[in-house]
């Protein structure tokens, strides 16, 4: 007889439990992460040879343990990741403000025809050039654009 056991049947059983966020918010947060870099090595330390250096402590292998083994040698560096990653999220929130139908419509044609052609004929570079997407200003508006108002 075969089993199959879920990743989330496995922490069950194993006691752990696993977060829950609302809709989308998760994928967000990564992206932002993704652009802020605020879990790279450099940020929070290289998590596995950290890891493996708590497994080499002596302690009881528990989520307990290694919380407080992290936290004493790393104090700052989970509120530092949150800080570059909140500064990426703002980003994020003024740049949908800008998201209609017509910019939409502007990406997809963008994707589907100019890049498709582009990437397809034999003569043409490669690679389209980058839109650099300018950060947000202090006062929550991305700069050179006009902010949408409800």
């Amino acid at each position: 007889m075969k089993y199959t056991l879920t990743g989330k049947k496995i922490d069950e059983l194993a006691g752990n439990k696993r977060a829950e966020y609302p809709k989308y918010t998760s994928q967000l947060i990564n992206i932002a992460n993704q652009n802020a870099r605020g879990t790279r090595a450099d940020v929070v330390g290289q998590l596995s040879e950290l890891f493996e250096e708590f497994r080499s402590s002596g302690m009881e292998i528990t989520l307990e343990n290694w919380r407080a083994w992290y936290m004493k040698r790393y104090p700052d560096t989970i509120e530092a990741s949150v800080r570059k990653i909140e500064r990426h999220v703002e980003n994020l929130r003024c740049a949908m403000q800008l998201i209609d139908h017509d910019l939409i419509l502007r990406w997809v044609d963008d994707l589907v025809i100019d890049k498709t052609f582009a990437e397809g004929h034999p003569r043409l570079p490669c690679r389209a050039p980058r839109l650099r997407i300018p950060p947000c200003n202090a006062r929550g508006g991305i700069k050179g654009h006009r902010r949408l108002r409800r």
